[in-house]
């Protein structure tokens, strides 16, 4: 857990040992077993974690699915396959700042398969990741950016 989420704790752990939190900024990583690593990516919450296990990335509402994500290939150009927000109930998008945080702590990972917060929220694609940039892309752009760090990251 992250360490910026303490507080939505209802019922503090009996021991040090049932409950470890991950302090540090978005980026900050931390091998939870064997194979399978949390990664801080901010966002949504300042806490905000994705799991990534063998070229697989559990994104929970960290990365929102969207339903054009199922779109099968040909993509058409503009289209998104993730969106990055604020504020999921209301619709606010987070500033290309907060998506590019996310970028940088996701970027070290091969992955090809996402597990979003609910049941047939998975997509799978050997081009996945690259989706997900373009995504990210997609919506700074869509939020009035012609400039910004994030339009130049690349594979």
């Amino acid at each position: 857990m992250s360490a910026d989420d303490q507080e939505w704790l209802c019922q503090k752990p009996p021991t040090a040992q049932t409950l470890r939190l991950i302090n540090g900024p978005a980026g900050t990583t931390e091998q939870v077993v064997p194979g399978v690593t949390a990664i801080k990516t901010g966002g949504h919450f300042p806490g905000s974690l994705v799991l990534h296990w063998e070229k697989k990335l559990f994104i929970a509402d960290t990365i929102v699915t969207v339903p054009s994500a199922y779109t099968p290939h040909p993509r058409p150009p503009g289209q998104t396959s993730y969106s990055f927000q604020w504020s999921i109930p209301n619709m606010i998008p987070l500033p290309p700042s907060g998506i590019l945080n996310i970028w940088r702590a996701i970027e070290p990972y091969a992955f090809d398969t996402t597990h979003g917060a609910f049941v047939g929220m998975d997509v799978r694609d050997r081009g996945l990741k690259a989706r997900m940039l373009e995504s990210m892309k997609i919506q700074t752009r869509g939020e009035g950016w012609e400039r910004h760090e994030m339009l130049d990251q690349m594979i």
